[in-house]
């Protein structure tokens, strides 16, 4: 079995129409989803959500996304502006399979 550490940086540059997001919007949205009370909250999940390809944030106006509706009408556009992988192997204890960390710690005698 082999473990590997892969690190995922993305940067999404993300465009709200803060007029969209009114109470009435941010107190549905909180009581069905999730408790996101700021746009910079929505912003991050929007970016989250555009990094994994889940939506298509930019040309498709018409995308419908749980939570907002159509982003057209929201406002809402992410763009992925880069994206980066890295990959390492990590040396795996046969037995232990959790990989190379800390030592067990021995109980004291005593």
């Amino acid at each position: 079995m082999k473990t590997f550490e892969v690190t995922v940086t993305s940067v999404v540059q993300v465009k709200l129409d803060e007029r969209a997001f009114t109470p009435e919007f941010y107190k549905e949205f909180i009581e069905h989803f999730f408790p996101f009370d700021t746009l910079e909250l929505h912003a991050q999940h929007i970016a989250q959500l555009a990094a994994r390809e889940v939506f298509d944030f930019g040309w498709n106006r018409k995308e419908f996304v749980e939570g907002y509706g159509e982003i057209g009408p929201m406002g809402i556009y992410a763009r992925v502006q880069s994206m980066e992988t890295v990959t390492e192997e990590v040396a795996t204890d046969p037995v232990n399979l959790q990989g190379s960390g800390p030592a067990p710690i021995e109980p004291r005698e005593g």
